[in-house]
């Protein structure tokens, strides 16, 4: 399954949901939100090993802060897909956050960045773009939702709404994950999505995969391109359906996502193996916090993530390009997986404040 198909230039010619190897404030947003991710409850007293293990947790956790503070996504290192996605990992940030001053200051920071994307000319741009692909309805119906939940309704809201809602009702036969995803962000925005989300759960992936389980996973090194690429596209598509029917972990599962949470489980559990043995830490990362999204976190899979994350970070604060999909046009050598690698579980997540220099450098 196919979850998008290539991206109007104006977008930065994404292909898919995925954004690949150019990100990196999403990989920061599981390491340092490790207590939310791993449990339900509040965690014991921390014993020796696990105050070492903080310890190297936050070095890990100040080291990305730092890559991201020198990198900030801009039009030229990255385009408006990875500035969005920075977005919704201070949004993620903010929503996992336990302390107050901490999910203060990520939500001044996502204000500040969405402030700054919306002035941008090739923002305007891409939103009247006469030819746009499902995906570029997805990203800027996602933007709107993000611009809503900051507080800054964008001034292009009614422009976006209408035009996604034209593209549900001319792409019936489109891929179900990305008129699933429009629908459900439509829906937060109180805009009766022209194709509802109770009509489209049925043919989601969720509902396939709890029904039946997942293909075969191709054994490591032994797959061909193909078949790993469109297992990477199929996983990629599971995590987008919950993300946006949990809108980011901000609302719990509605009765008929909880309904198929034992039948999912095994079968994220299966996903995280593999994408670990094929060394996709971004899809891993992303995979763990779907299961804590569904309320099924998978304990013993963050543990092991987390250390190997911790061991695979570069002496500048990056994890590397992520091999999880790439495409032609402007990329961030290695963007949001550094962030999504770093933030994969951090016990020392209570100890953590988000500096000013952080909220300066994003905000232009």
């Amino acid at each position: 399954m196919t979850p998008g198909v290539p991206s109007s230039p104006a977008a930065g010619g994404v292909v898919g949901l995925r954004r690949g190897a150019c990100r990196s404030l999403p990989a920061l947003v599981f390491i340092l939100a490790a207590p939310a991710l791993g449990s339900d409850s509040t965690p014991a007293a921390a014993g020796p090993m696990e105050t070492a293990a903080e310890t190297d947790v936050a070095a890990a956790i100040a080291r990305g802060l730092a890559w991201i503070e020198r990198h900030p996504a801009t039009l030229q290192d990255g385009g408006l897909i990875d500035i969005v996605d920075e977005g919704v990992a201070f949004l993620v940030l903010r929503n996992l956050s336990r302390r107050l001053g901490d999910r203060s200051r990520f939500a001044v920071a996502l204000r500040a960045r969405l402030t700054a994307l919306e002035q941008l000319p090739a923002f305007e741009a891409w939103v009247y773009a006469p030819h746009k692909t499902l995906i570029d309805h997805y990203h800027l119906v996602l933007t709107a939702h993000l611009m809503q939940f900051a507080g800054q309704p964008s001034a292009f809201q009614p422009i976006i709404v209408q035009q996604a809602q034209r593209a549900l009702l001319a792409t019936p036969r489109a891929s179900p994950t990305v008129r699933l995803t429009i629908a459900a962000f439509l829906d937060y925005l109180h805009e009766a999505p022209a194709a509802r989300v109770d009509g489209l759960l049925a043919s989601s992936l969720v509902a396939q995969v709890a029904r039946a389980g997942l293909p075969a996973l191709p054994l490591p090194a032994q797959g061909t391109e193909d078949a790993w690429s469109m297992t990477t596209l199929l996983l990629s598509a599971l995590v987008h359906e919950v993300i946006a029917l949990t809108d980011f972990g901000r609302r719990p599962p509605s009765p008929w996502l909880a309904e198929r949470r034992a039948a999912l489980r095994p079968s994220l559990v299966d996903a995280v193996h593999w994408a670990r043995a094929e060394r996709n830490l971004d899809l891993a990362c992303e995979l763990v916090m779907t299961a804590r999204f569904l309320g099924a976190p998978l304990h013993a899979e963050l543990h092991g993530l987390k250390d190997e994350l911790i061991a695979s970070q570069q002496p500048d604060g990056d994890w590397g390009a992520s091999p999880t999909t790439s495409w032609a046009g402007p990329c961030r050598p290695a963007s949001v997986s550094t962030t999504r690698a770093a933030l994969t579980g951090s016990p020392g997540w209570h100890g953590y404040s988000t500096s000013s220099r952080i909220v300066r450098s994003i905000s232009g």
